[in-house]
């Protein structure tokens, strides 16, 4: 089962109650118990968790439900491996070892840190069944990453930018409210985009001797398998499709692997890159077009390709025809 830690409903109750609804009606339909969620060691299907949230923010018409929820989280919510993120020398180490024992808290939700040109893109892939919306679990956990960020780097801290694969909502006063920087919607990846410096800020908390203890004891517990390369390649592809350098080299950089050996591990999990960064391109370039929220020659840039005749020409290799084709297809199926 894909699961997230109860932890993940903090605050969900009285945002519930807040905005008119009943939390243990929401939690009966999804067939738990408020018990199940209330303690902190109970693994909760993220599917069904996805599907609280989704529907309490239909319910509400409260688009913006799992932000509402994420004011109330604290860096609790990470369970044991929030006191390490307190110690650790820097932020930097801070974010690894979230990175490093994330299979704690969930199976489900894996998040992932890039850097390219003095940027660092901090995002996330949440692995939802193809019929469960994703909004809300996307939103709380960027907001989730964006509130650890915070309470390292302290109050005066704000992200460059945050983006979201979805598009946006009616209204974007709470997204403005929390992430307190510009949020681009429809865009290539969920992630938290600030300054690689800010990662180097060293953490006033640190006890490196602390800091070890709880590295050893974390070591001892038993962690779920690690997602396949074919996985961690497609998450740093996101990123780097959107910050301009998708290639194989800077792919392998990023996972610490000689370009050698990138090809031929890939090439043992029974994938390929040029595979990978076609998938991503497809499913970015849907996007884009069925939200008509960028012009075919700023699609084609977002894509990485070097001038809208070679977007054309693969546009058409893999769909079967021009991108203004395929829009038109699209419209005349929704109008019938």
């Amino acid at each position: 089962m894909k699961y997230i830690r109860a932890t993940t409903f903090l605050g969900f109750e009285e945002t519930a109650l807040a905005v008119g609804l009943d939390p243990e009606a929401l939690l009966r339909a999804a067939g738990l118990q408020p018990k199940d969620i209330r303690n902190e060691k109970n693994r909760i299907s993220i599917n069904a968790a996805a599907a609280i949230f989704h529907h309490a923010a239909l319910a509400s018409g409260c688009e913006d439900f799992a932000l509402r929820v994420s004011r109330h989280r604290k860096l609790s919510v990470l369970g044991p491996l929030a006191m390490l993120t307190y110690v650790e020398p820097t932020v930097r180490e801070a974010v690894a070892a979230v990175l490093r024992y994330q299979a704690m808290h969930t199976n489900a939700v894996h998040a992932h840190l890039v850097e390219q040109d003095g940027l660092a893109y901090l995002g996330c892939h949440v692995d939802l069944e193809r019929n469960v919306p994703g909004r809300q679990a996307h939103e709380l956990t960027i907001a989730t990453i964006n509130k650890i960020l915070s309470v390292l780097l302290g109050p005066a801290w704000r992200p460059l930018q945050v983006c979201f694969r979805h598009g946006p909502p009616r209204v974007q006063t709470l997204h403005s409210a929390v992430f307190r920087t510009d949020v681009e919607f429809n865009s290539g990846a969920d992630c938290v985009i600030l300054r690689s410096s800010d990662l180097d800020r060293e953490i006033s908390t640190a006890d490196p001797q602390l800091a070890r203890n709880v590295r050893d004891y974390l070591s001892t517990l038993e962690l779920p398998a690690q997602a396949s390369l074919r996985f961690e390649v497609r998450q740093v592809v996101e990123i780097l499709i959107v910050s301009g350098n998708c290639t194989a080299e800077a792919v392998a950089q990023r996972l610490g692997l000689p370009v050698r050996t990138f090809y031929l591990r890939l090439k043992q999990d029974d994938a390929s890159f040029a595979a990978i960064v076609n998938d991503v391109r497809k499913e970015i370039a849907v996007r884009k077009l069925e939200t008509a929220d960028a012009s075919m020659s700023e699609i084609s840039g977002i894509l990485g390709f070097s001038s809208l005749p070679a977007f054309s020409r693969w546009f058409r290799q893999h769909f079967g025809c021009t991108a203004r084709d395929w829009v038109a297809d699209q419209a005349s199926v929704r109008n019938r």
